[in-house]
């Protein structure tokens, strides 16, 4: 769903921006960090098509009869 780059992004906005919704944390990261075009527009795809939450973690989905959640930043947080 997302690449490298991507979770790296949503990552840092998560960081720079606590508790922020991802397309107000993309506003106001204009001048702080570069982000491609292609990146914001793909996290923004993905909330539109309701993979993605406002706050970047992956709604919960089922899988194989398996209740399973992934969280993109699980690595980045405390």
């Amino acid at each position: 769903m997302l690449g490298q780059d991507e979770k790296m992004i949503v990552a840092m906005l998560k960081f720079l921006f606590p508790g922020e919704p991802l397309p107000t944390a993309f506003e106001k990261a204009e001048g702080i960090i570069e982000v491609r075009k292609r990146i914001k527009k793909h996290v923004l795809s993905l909330i539109k098509k309701s993979k993605l939450d406002w706050y970047g973690y992956a709604i919960p989905y089922e899988f194989g009869g398996e209740f399973e959640e992934k969280r993109f930043s699980k690595g980045f947080e405390d």
